[in-house]
């Protein structure tokens, strides 16, 4: 039993230790930078408070010196390439053509004036002049037709030999009309030939990208950086500030941000992951209820790691809540808490709703490298933790619904008050107070009510389905003496039922004395005999006065398997009124492998042959100490009923040779249960015993006066 019950203790030991460092890690990972810090912290962002120097700092500043060196660079103008003679001479030629078109309309003979315009809209290069323009060119007589058109060719050629840029080309044919020899004699020419050139004259250089570079790379070096200097305490930026690139400068240049990875920062991240993964560790796993089963504790540490991470994802969307929308509220975080008191206990909830709640405002106050600029004002992460430790409070509570149909409503409803009140109260204390907002704080509380009531229920009943888990609800559900089947033994097996009883009494109270889960231990005594409900008169407890034992005419094997089927009829009948595995276990494990001994001993006297195992159980033995007990309360209040003698010293003898009895037959080597527990058990047995078989006052026999008042009246 020593060797077993170190196992169990190593192995429970073991599986909490992964537990813990399973969740620490998932936790760690959501409050700690895994790359370089400074990430979350852009241009744009706007300051959550004001920010000050976290010491002096003096630094050369190369976003304020860039500006500077790019506004000198931009001074200096771009370097051309030398002009082109092809585009002068394409020019030219384009040009040309034009008026040999127009020439063409002079050798036309028999054409009047608004004939040759009319002809002319047909010429390439026409539509780039006006109609007026036109009129004036085909106005003029031969000769001074081609005065105007040498006089425009060679107009094109004096601007295009000098460098003429895109922007340049005005500025170009005014230098040339300011020289009053290469005016036309009169003013209708001037306007035609200026329109020509307007048409014609095209930049003919372009841009030398090299040179330009070259040469803005000298003025830049030459531009002395710009020293920015910063004294501790002194205020960066302003509250409410966007920030822009010198601002995220002077901020990494002065502590406030990180630009490298902190190691300091990822040290206090894993702390805080391991405080969470410590608290639920012992919510879950040590916690008011100690488990016979890890399940419900990995099922409920496993949900909390989901949720926690979702919120890590949507907190960032949500934050900083500038226009009070209060999306963050929503989350459903409490129905992390209400998993863990419906699977686990109320008392495992209330630390959880606690843990997680606080955790969840952690991770929002965390994941900007600059703390808290998630947070829109100073009491907003307060706020957030508040909210969500109160709604998961709320659904701790409510997990006193479990039996009910109207458990999603109520846990919603729960959850939706305490956030939703939560939240009223910082906008009553906030300023200022905008009464538009309490639609959007009204329309949070209720989503995360919902969200956290359906999710938390769903989850319950899908670990349940799944795992086969027994919850504290689901066992004080079976507890109740109106269940089908605890009828149905009252009504058809009357004295099975009162010793189950008996035997619930005994364990329940034993196992709060040793710290075991009492609720289970009762239950589990309530259906450890349900099996005989197959044939009840063949039980002692359930024979009539004076009527004759069916064990009478039977042989001592065929009784032995007899009350031994009364273990597999167990299974069967709580298998079909649903009664959860982990209580099933009980109807094989209260016997273990013990022998039928009043008929093995009666087979033993007659003499005749026999083999063992038609008289042993099949097992297992008690595989934790919940079925230790009841094993050995089973025994303690037969052996004490069937006694005559029921006094103190008689039930505690009783009691030690039971208990001495199963460690001789090694029944408890197989389960996680001490001496030191064994001697408690065995002390709980007998305050409970005593009290059951208490002596009583004998009541005397009513005076013939009082028998003839008490008709008289």
């Amino acid at each position: 039993m020593t060797s077993s019950t170190a196992g169990h203790a190593r192995r429970r030991l073991l599986g909490s230790i992964l537990l813990t460092l399973i969740i620490a890690a998932a936790a760690s990972l959501m409050v700690t930078p895994v790359g370089p810090a400074g990430e979350s912290i852009r241009e744009g962002d706007l300051a959550p408070r004001s920010l000050a120097a976290t010491h002096q700092a003096q630094y050369e500043s190369d976003v304020l010196t860039g500006v500077v060196r790019a506004a000198a660079a931009a001074r200096v103008p771009d370097v051309y390439f030398s002009p082109d003679p092809l585009i002068g001479q394409q020019q030219q030629d384009k040009l040309r053509q034009f008026f040999d078109d127009f020439r063409a309309l002079y050798l036309r003979g028999g054409l009047t004036l608004a004939q040759r315009v009319n002809e002319a809209q047909s010429i390439p290069g026409a539509s780039l002049l006006s109609p007026s323009a036109q009129f004036n060119i085909l106005n003029l007589d031969r000769a001074g037709f081609e005065d105007f058109r040498d006089r425009s060719l060679k107009a094109l050629t004096d601007v295009l030999i000098r460098p003429v840029r895109q922007d340049q080309a005005q500025d170009r044919i005014g230098e040339y009309f300011d020289n009053l020899q290469t005016r036309p004699p009169d003013a209708l020419q001037l306007a035609a030939l200026r329109e020509v050139l307007n048409a014609y004259v095209v930049a003919n250089v372009k841009v030398d990208a090299t040179a330009t570079a070259e040469a803005r790379k000298v003025v830049r070096a030459g531009v002395a950086p710009v020293i920015s200097s910063y004294s501790a305490g002194q205020r960066i930026v302003q509250e409410g500030k966007r920030l822009d690139a010198a601002d995220i400068e002077a901020l990494r240049e002065t502590g406030v941000l990180s630009s490298s990875f902190d190691v300091w920062r990822t040290l206090g991240g894993i702390l805080a992951g391991l405080a969470v993964a410590l608290a639920l560790t012992w919510y879950l796993a040590a916690g008011d209820y100690p488990p016979i089963d890890q399940r419900p504790a990995w099922a409920t540490a496993a949900f909390a790691v989901v949720l926690l991470g979702a919120a890590r994802l949507a907190l960032p969307e949500f934050l900083p809540d500038r226009e009070q929308h209060y999306l963050p509220f929503a989350l459903p975080l409490p129905a992390v808490a209400l998993v863990a008191a419906v699977l686990r206990g109320r008392g495992a909830g209330s630390g959880v709703a606690a843990t997680v709640g606080l955790f969840g405002a952690f991770i929002a106050a965390t994941f900007s490298d600059l703390a808290g600029s998630g947070f829109a004002g100073s009491l907003a992460g307060f706020e957030l933790a508040s909210a969500f430790v109160a709604g998961g409070l709320a659904a701790t509570s409510s997990a006193r619904f479990a039996q009910r149909s109207w458990r999603v409503a109520g846990t919603a409803g729960a959850v939706a008050l305490a956030v939703g009140g939560t939240l009223a109260v910082f906008w009553l204390i906030g300023e200022p107070r905008d009464n538009a907002r309490l639609g959007w704080l009204a329309l949070a509380a209720l989503a995360s009510g919902a969200a956290s009531s359906v999710i938390g229920w769903g989850v319950v009943a899908a670990a349940s389905s799944y795992f086969g888990l027994t919850s504290p609800a689901a066992l004080a559900r079976l507890s109740q003496t109106n269940h089908p089947l605890l009828r149905r033994l009252q009504a058809e097996a009357p004295g099975t039922y009162q010793h189950c009883l008996a035997v619930a009494s005994l364990a329940e109270a034993a196992a709060d004395r040793i710290a075991a889960d009492p609720l289970l231990a009762r239950v589990g005594a309530l259906y450890h005999d349900v099996g005989k409900l197959g044939a009840p008169r063949l039980y002692i407890e359930n024979m009539l006065d004076g009527a004759p034992s069916p064990h009478e005419t039977l042989q001592p094997a065929a009784s032995a398997a007899a009350i031994r089927a009364h273990v597999t009829r167990g299974i069967e009948i709580a298998r079909d009124y649903g009664v959860p595995a982990t209580v099933q276990d009980f109807i094989p494990q209260h016997h273990g492998t013990r022998l039928v001994t009043f008929f093995y001993r009666r087979a033993v006297a007659s003499g005749e042959s026999l083999d063992i195992a038609d008289y042993r159980y099949a097992g297992p033995r008690p595989q934790s100490r919940e079925a230790a007990i009841v094993m050995l309360a089973d025994s303690s209040e037969a052996i004490v009923r069937a006694d005559a003698d029921h006094s103190s010293t008689r039930i505690a003898q009783l009691v030690d040779s039971i208990v001495a009895e199963r460690i001789a037959e090694g029944e408890l080597d197989e389960c996680e249960i001490s001496l030191r527990q064994l001697h408690a058990i065995s002390a709980s047995f007998k305050e409970t015993l005593r009290a059951i078989y208490h002596p009583r006052v004998a009541y005397p026999v009513l005076a013939p006066e009082e028998l003839a008042r008490a008709a008289a009246d």
